[in-house]
C-alpha cells in the first residue's frame, strides 16, 4: 500500500469516526443542553461525511489516473522474488535435489525472464499492450505453477526433517507467492480492457453506426433543456445514413452547435479524433487508398476540424500499425516465400513508410516474436528438439539498411 493510500484510509476512518462521535452526542443530549450538543452533533456528522465522500472520490481518481506501468511498478516484483529466493535459501540444504524443490526454482528463473520482459515493454515509449497482456498472463502462470511446487515441499521437508521451522519458512514462501498472485489478478483484467479498447480503436469496421439518441433526464425536460451528448450521435447517424461521407455538409456542424448550444468541435474533441483514426483503419483495412477514400477522408477531415498535424499522426500511426500487423502475420507463418517479400516492400512503398521507420518495425516486432516463442518453448522447461532447430536456425524476415532479405536468427 503506498502513501496516498494511507492517507485516503485514514481519511476514511476519521470520516466514520466523527460520523459515530456525532451519533453518541445523541446519548449526552441532557447533559450538554440540546442547542450544544446539536451542534456538535451537525459538525461532527457534517465534518466526517465530508472526509468519507471525499476519500470515496479522490480513490476513484487515484485508480483511474495511476498507468498500468504505476500499477505494475507499485507491486514491486523484483523485491517480492528476493524475499521468496530467501526462504528458499533457508530450506535449500533440507529439500535441494527434490523433484519438486528442482521444478519450484525452475519456475522462479521462468518468473524472474517474464518479469524482465515486463520491464522491457514498459520502458518503451509506446508500449505494445498485446505482448504486455501475454506477458503479464505468462507471469501469472509462472507464480502459480512455482506456488503449486511449494506446496508440494512442506509433505517433502517433513519427511525429511520434522522441522515447525522449515514448515513455517514454506509457508511464508507460499503466501509471498499468493500474494503476488492475487495482486496480478488485480492487474490483468486492466490490461485486457486497455487491450479491447485498442483493438476496438483499430477495428477495421466501419466507424459510423447508427445509434439511438439518449434520453433526457427528469430535470432536464422540466426546463426544456437538450441532452448535449445527442449532438455527437446526431452527427455519426448522419454520417451512417449517407452514402458518402461527402454528403454531409459542414453545414449540419452549425446546425447541431445552434440546436444544442454547444461548439462540437470542442466538447467532442476526443471522440472526433477516435472516429477519425478509425475511418482511416478503415480505408486501409485493404491496405491501400483509392481516389475516392482520399476525397472522403479530406472532407471527413474538414468537417471534424482536423488539423493537418492530427491527421499526419493518426495517418502515419495507422500505416505503422497496419505494416507492423502484416509482418506479424508473416512472421507467424514461418515460411517466408519471395513474393511476401516483395509485398512487404510494395507495402512499405504504397503506405510511404520510411526506411528507418520500417527497419525498426522489423527489429522490434521479430524480437518480440522471438522472445514469445522462447517464453512459450520454456512453457515445459525443456526445449523439444524442434524448437530447438526452429530457434537454432528460424528462417525470418529481416531489414538492413530499407532493404529486406531472408536470414538466420542464432540464439547461440
Amino acid at each position: 500500500m503506498n502513501k496516498t493510500d494511507k492517507v485516503l484510509d485514514k481519511a476514511w476512518g476519521i470520516g466514520i469516526a466523527m460520523i459515530f462521535c456525532g451519533i453518541m452526542i445523541l446519548w449526552k443530549i441532557k447533559e450538554l443542553g440540546k442547542e450544544v450538543a446539536i451542534g456538535f452533533m451537525s459538525i461532527c456528522i457534517v465534518v466526517g461525511t465530508i472526509l468519507i465522500l471525499g476519500s470515496i472520490y479522490l480513490t476513484k481518481r487515484v485508480n483511474a489516473d495511476a498507468s498500468l506501468k504505476d500499477r505494475y511498478l507499485a507491486i514491486d516484483v523484483k523485491e517480492r522474488v528476493k524475499v521468496i529466493a530467501r526462504y528458499f535459501a533457508e530450506f535449500k540444504e533440507y529439500a535441494e535435489g527434490t523433484q519438486c524443490y528442482d521444478k519450484a526454482m525452475e519456475h522462479g528463473n521462468v518468473i524472474i525472464i517474464n518479469h524482465e520482459a515486463i520491464e522491457n515493454i514498459l520502458r518503451q515509449q509506446k508500449n505494445d499492450i498485446g505482448q504486455l497482456v501475454f506477458m503479464l498472463k505468462a507471469l501469472k502462470m509462472s507464480v502459480e505453477d512455482m506456488k503449486t511446487e511449494t506446496d508440494k515441499l512442506i509433505l517433502t521437508i517433513r519427511l525429511i526433517e520434522d522441522s515447525p521451522s522449515m514448515t513455517s519458512t514454506v509457508n511464508k514462501a507460499i503466501y509471498c507467492l499468493s500474494d503476488l498472485s492475487h495482486v496480478l489478478d488485480k492487474i490483468i483484467p486492466i490490461a485486457d480492457k486497455q487491450l479491447e479498447e485498442k483493438d476496438a480503436l483499430n477495428s477495421d469496421d466501419y466507424p459510423f453506426v447508427i445509434q439511438e439518441l439518449n434520453k433526457p433526464n427528469l430535470l432536464l425536460s422540466i426546463f426544456g433543456i437538450k441532452n448535449k451528448s445527442n449532438a455527437i450521435i446526431e452527427l455519426t447517424n448522419a454520417l451512417a445514413k449517407s452514402t458518402s461521407i461527402r454528403q454531409v455538409a459542414v453545414q449540419t456542424i452549425f446546425d447541431l452547435n445552434e440546436k444544442y448550444k454547444i461548439d462540437i468541435h470542442n466538447v467532442f474533441k476526443e471522440e472526433l479524433d477516435k472516429y477519425y483514426s478509425q475511418y482511416i483503419r478503415y480505408c486501409l483495412s485493404d491496405k491501400k487508398l483509392s481516389q475516392e477514400e482520399t476525397d472522403n477522408l479530406y472532407h471527413l477531415k474538414k468537417l471534424f476540424c482536423i488539423s493537418d498535424k492530427k491527421h499526419k499522426v493518426t495517418y502515419e500511426n495507422a500505416c505503422k500499425d497496419i505494416y507492423k500487423n502484416t509482418l506479424n502475420d508473416i512472421l507467424v507463418a514461418s515460411d517466408i516465400s519471395a513474393s511476401e517479400i516483395e509485398f512487404m516492400k510494395k507495402l512499405q512503398r504504397d503506405l510511404d513508410i520510411p526506411a528507418d521507420i520500417a527497419d525498426n518495425i522489423y527489429k522490434t516486432e521479430i524480437s518480440a516474436f522471438l522472445s514469445g516463442k522462447l517464453i512459450n518453448a520454456l512453457a515445459d522447461n525443456e526445449l523439444s528438439p524442434d524448437e530447438e532447430k526452429e530457434f537454432v536456425s528460424g528462417q525470418s524476415i529481416c531489414a538492413t539498411n530499407g532493404q529486406l532479405k531472408m536470414c538466420h536468427f542464432k540464439m547461440r
